[in-house]
């Protein structure tokens, strides 16, 4: 899925006055695995993190106060507990008035080396 988002900017110049270009940037979210995306559409502890494996990958996430998985960390372990991999955060849209989830997605925020 593709979000754009536009961004307009002002440059001054001296000689010819203001010039005004707009500036696109693409988000790129991609999907989940279908079992993980289930994994993770369930309810757990609130502000919990929770260590567990998928598919020979080691992963980790994070609740907010509602127990829902909000911070995703996938990869290899490491001896300290930490996951060298990558980082996903997930957006929720809620219904307006209550507590239940409209819509929601997952965004990588790149990758995690720990060294």
């Amino acid at each position: 899925m593709v979000q754009p988002s536009f961004r307009n900017l002002d440059i001054t110049s001296p000689s010819q006055g203001t010039v005004k270009l707009s500036e696109l940037t693409l988000h790129l979210a991609m999907p989940l695995h279908k079992t993980l995306d289930q994994k993770l559409a369930k309810i757990y502890e609130p502000s919990t993190r929770i260590d567990d494996v998928f598919k020979g990958y080691d992963i980790t996430f994070l609740t907010n106060e509602h127990g829902e998985p909000v911070t995703l960390f996938f990869g290899k372990r490491r001896p300290d507990g930490t996951i060298s991999g990558e980082r996903f955060t997930r957006t929720i849209k809620r219904q307006p008035g209550s507590l239940e989830v409209k819509s929601s997605h997952w965004d990588n925020q790149g990758k995690i080396m720990n060294r």
